[in-house]
């Protein structure tokens, strides 16, 4: 009997793909079978999972989590920002009682995200995070971008697309 050793000499990886259940999975499941999708890496074997809830809670077991990463999904909040806001899409977009209601909002929905995943990294393990920010003269780094995000957002609702 051949012993797993030698017939896999690689560490088994588990990649986990997290977004809340009422978003659209199936692009995701589309990418995965695709030729260039990371489930057809010789050295595998990689194993794709989801988790289809917030990452305002526990989307992993304690103490298991040895990568985790995340490119731009921070920008979401737990809940919608304060309703007076109208359709800003990001903080550099709001004044007064408003701006200072979502860097409350966001200060709390940033603790909890990270003492979340602090329960939930293996001990040595890393998070990697990418999300837009501001500098310290007070611009965001991300205000071009989500300035012509809501210019088109704004653009398809008159246009009755959405």
């Amino acid at each position: 009997m051949e012993s797993i050793r030698t017939r896999s000499p690689h560490i088994p990886i588990h990649v986990v793909h997290n977004d809340v259940l009422q978003n659209d999975w199936a692009g995701l499941y589309e990418a995965l079978r695709r030729e260039e999708s990371y489930l057809r890496v010789r050295e595998g074997p990689i194993t794709p999972m989801t988790a289809a809830c917030s990452f305002y809670q526990l989307v992993m077991p304690p103490g298991v989590l040895n990568l985790g990463l995340s490119f731009a999904a921070l920008q979401w909040l737990e809940r919608p920002g304060p309703a007076s806001a109208g359709t800003a899409l990001f903080f550099d977009q709001l004044a007064g009682a408003e701006a200072l209601e979502m860097a409350e909002q966001a200060h709390q929905d940033w603790s909890r995200f990270l003492a979340l995943r602090a329960i939930e990294l293996a001990p040595g393990g890393c998070l990697v995070l990418v999300m837009m920010g501001r500098h310290p003269n007070g611009s965001a780094t991300g205000h071009t971008l989500w300035a012509a995000i809501r210019a088109i957002a704004e653009e398809l609702v008159l246009e009755g697309r959405i």
